[in-house]
């Protein structure tokens, strides 16, 4: 189950402003990534759900770390269904990221008092990811849709007060020295994105 509440998840999100995202299926390699994202001081950290077995990993790095950096806040990515984000969360992940907005998913976590960021990629999309309870919204599919979206409904809270990021998109050029050094593994991408409203990305 998770160890860390859907407010701290969303706080320390807010806190640091990015969330580093990767998926490899040998645990050492995942534990190495996941140690440089800390050494860099990035706390949440997103792990995919792309190959078979992937919850085994995740599985055994969250027992992993619960051991040797516990403040770590790790969650699992392209969650899509329900059934599949019950297992993660029941692996111990603290907060579910998907690619679509999938109503049944955010019962499902809210019901676990878990964080559940959907895909949206409309102002109609994140009105309804709102009524389901959903705090932060990934703007999806980043590339199609880009950073005007973050202007097409400034009324909205997700968009005014929160935090609304994408995946896939640009390197942050802060965090360049990071991704390069991120032990050799430069081809996993940093999720991005921008605090408030209107900014450029």
């Amino acid at each position: 189950m998770a160890r860390f509440s859907r407010v701290e998840v969303i706080n320390e999100i807010l806190r640091i402003g990015v969330v580093p995202v990767f998926y490899n299926p040998d645990l050492e390699t995942a534990q190495s990534i996941i140690e440089a994202c800390a050494a860099a001081g990035l706390r949440v950290i997103e792990f995919t759900n792309r190959g078979d077995n992937a919850y085994r990993v995740f599985s055994d790095l969250v027992l992993h770390f619960a051991r040797v950096n516990p403040s770590l806040i790790l969650g699992v990515g392209s969650g899509i269904d329900p059934a599949t984000g019950a297992l993660y969360v029941s692996s111990g992940a603290n907060f579910v990221v998907g690619s679509a907005l999938n109503p049944e998913l955010a019962r499902m976590c809210n019901r676990r008092k878990v964080s559940y960021s959907p895909g949206c990629g409309s102002a109609s999309e994140i009105s309804q990811a709102e009524e389901l309870g959903v705090e932060i919204v990934k703007i999806f599919p980043g590339d199609s849709v880009g950073p005007q979206v973050c202007q097409v409904d400034p009324g909205s809270d997700s968009l005014d007060a929160h935090y609304a990021h994408r995946r896939r998109g640009r390197q942050l050029r802060e965090h360049r020295g990071l991704v390069q050094s991120w032990c050799g593994c430069s081809r996993h991408r940093l999720q991005s994105g921008a605090r408030g409203m209107g900014q450029s990305w």
